[in-house]
């Protein structure tokens, strides 16, 4: 009974998925801005189809998988009063966590198959949020997605000794 036991444990410990079990494959994503009820859409970076139009606050859920180990990107582009696009943020989820988890209790098909076919391998931040105002009337600004921040600044107000160690974006 045991033996029987012990097999039963390894079977279980070899086929089932951390991340998949644990997490989630789609999230609710809040966007907000400053001002609120700014007009805004998301795009599906990889096939460029608009898959969401509203206003903030709102919450979207949105696929954090894209395929077999390839992770969801969106661009959110945030539209003026005479509807033109203003600015955009780009959303990229990030390595959950739970995927690690499968080194533990999920074994190889939890790595290879179940976690990177159902995108549970991938979280998106709960919340994005913008301060339009801040990018309008000042000199820097910050973007927030989730936890990370990115500060804005006009190219004039960086120090001329460090303009020469700027990269270009290449697109």
């Amino acid at each position: 009974m045991k033996i029987f036991r012990l097999a039963l444990i390894g079977i279980a410990a070899t086929t089932f998925s951390c991340a998949t079990i644990v997490s989630k494959s789609e999230y609710p994503v809040i966007v907000k801005s400053k001002p609120e009820h700014v007009k805004f859409s998301i795009e599906k970076m990889s096939t460029g189809e608009k898959i969401f139009e509203g206003e903030t606050p709102t919450t979207v859920v949105l696929k954090a998988g894209d395929g077999y180990f390839k992770k969801s990107t969106y661009r959110i582009v945030f539209y003026d009063e005479n509807m033109n696009p203003s600015k955009n943020i780009v959303l990229q989820p990030e390595l959950d966590v739970w995927y690690v988890g499968n080194l533990i209790f999920g074994g190889l098909i939890g790595i290879l198959i179940v976690d990177p076919i159902t995108g549970a391998m991938w979280k998106l931040p709960d919340e994005v949020s913008i301060d339009l105002e801040a990018l309008d009337k000042s000199k820097t600004s910050s973007i927030h997605i989730g936890k990370r921040k990115l500060e804005i600044v006009s190219y004039y107000d960086i120090p001329e000794n460090l303009r020469d160690k700027l990269i270009p974006y290449k697109k």
